[in-house]
């Protein structure tokens, strides 16, 4: 990518900083006019992902929601203090060319990481040319990637602040929307739950997932001692649900002996570990159960993480009723389940 002598006196107007989605869209056009690069993107680092948030129009391949491998990235060799911030010509660093399969191959790099209030990082603000980049970064380049990676923080935390507490809102305003033997969210308030989350998951990428649960064993119980020692069961489960889950997360009688929470904040390995305390409880309240998972970031979205975490639940449920414990598979997402049984 070739250098202009001197960037332009431009910057993102105000406006157009009011929300992160924007504000990186902003960052990355602002970039591209005066830094042209094939590629500009702002991404968010979850469970071991590099998820692209926002890029512009570019024929890398690298474009807006690609999803690759944290560890094996440009980005975390730079975090990491491998590679420098400016990479002129990764042939001449010695570093293996990268690139999105059937696209021209990665030749330079640009990138700053994007670091939380608390100093976690949150993802990185990187561009990625086809060809070296001729002739040294304009004076003072290096400041001004590192202030809008800044302006960026503060415009995420203020925004995902601002969503957080839309979300507390919002569940306020649906306890209506209650199923009367549980008190959980009935399927109802469940799917409306689910669409501003979805919308809010395309803007932030927060890591979270779906649990699905079907309570084993119930015609049984219906048959032999009736619909309301039946019902005891589902009551006996929901209040197990209820206090597994953390606050924040929404749990929901799906109808009938299904359940679903969803989970914000957790990635793969903190919901791994809360499905092993699951597993424990169930026991304890003699609630055997069936239940799949995914991880949103595996799934791509929250709608297909719950319809992920479904069919995982049913392959639980196909599982000899002799298996107990929770099973979950290597890959974070991919026919996550277990089968919870009377020891």
């Amino acid at each position: 990518m070739t250098v202009p002598p001197r960037p332009p006196s431009i910057a993102p107007p105000p406006s157009a900083l009011s929300t992160f989605d924007a504000a990186g869209a902003a960052v990355v056009a602002y970039l591209d006019s005066i830094l042209p690069a094939t590629a500009w993107a702002v991404s968010r680092v979850v469970d071991d992902k590099q998820i692209f948030l926002r890029t512009n129009t570019n024929g890398l391949g690298i474009d807006t929601g690609l999803v690759v491998g944290w560890n094996e990235s440009l980005c975390h060799s730079m975090t990491e203090g491998e590679v420098p911030s400016v990479v002129e010509d990764l042939d001449d660093a010695g570093i293996p060319r990268i690139g999105v399969p059937g696209h021209d191959p990665v030749r330079s790099y640009i990138g700053v990481p994007i670091r939380r209030a608390d100093g976690s990082l949150f993802g990185t603000m990187c561009g990625f040319g086809s060809r070296p980049i001729s002739g040294p970064l304009p004076a003072g380049m290096t400041a001004l990637l590192d202030l809008l990676s800044g302006l960026l923080t503060t415009v995420f935390e203020t925004d995902h602040a601002r969503a957080v507490a839309e979300r507390s809102a919002e569940l306020a305003r649906r306890e209506a929307e209650t199923d009367p033997l549980t008190g959980l969210f009935n399927r109802r308030g469940w799917n409306r739950v689910l669409e501003p989350e979805d919308a809010r998951w395309t803007r932030f990428a927060d890591p979270g997932a779906v649990v699905v649960v079907d309570l084993d064993g119930m015609k049984q119980v219906n048959d032999r001692h009736g619909h309301a020692a039946g019902d005891r069961v589902i009551r006996r489960a929901a209040e197990l649900l209820r206090a597994w889950a953390h606050e924040s997360d929404v749990v929901a009688r799906l109808g009938g002996d299904e359940f679903g929470v969803l989970v914000f904040d957790r990635d793969a390995t903190d919901v791994d570990g809360m499905l092993t305390a699951l597993e424990s409880s169930a026991h304890a309240a003699d609630v055997p159960m069936s239940v799949g998972w995914s991880t949103v970031t595996e799934a791509g979205s929250i709608t297909a993480s719950w319809s992920l975490a479904d069919e995982n639940m049913y392959v639980s449920k196909r599982r000899s009723p002799s298996r107990s414990g929770i099973d979950i598979h290597p890959t974070p997402g991919r026919h996550q389940g277990g089968h919870v049984a009377r020891r």
